[in-house]
């Protein structure tokens, strides 16, 4: 919705996390006894570096609905 609000995530880091929910698709769907570690390797290393991002961009949009909020109540 460009018009109306900006992106919760941007495209690049919403598509990095898409890996974290098919992984939390296949441990609810599948069950732990199945992980390959070796599969999760990439995930468990990735998350320290994707997470400034994630929080950076959520931080971003609690600013912009922050001045929405001030726009009403002014």
């Amino acid at each position: 919705m460009p018009d109306v609000r900006p992106p919760v995530l941007q495209a690049e880091t919403a598509a990095r996390l898409d890996e974290y929910r098919k992984f939390r698709h296949r441990i609810r769907n599948i069950y732990a006894t199945n992980l390959d570690p070796d599969r999760m390797a990439p995930l468990v290393t990735g998350l320290p570096i994707l997470w400034p991002a994630i929080q950076q961009e959520l931080i971003a949009f609690a600013v912009f609905l922050g001045s929405l909020a001030e726009a009403d109540a002014g």
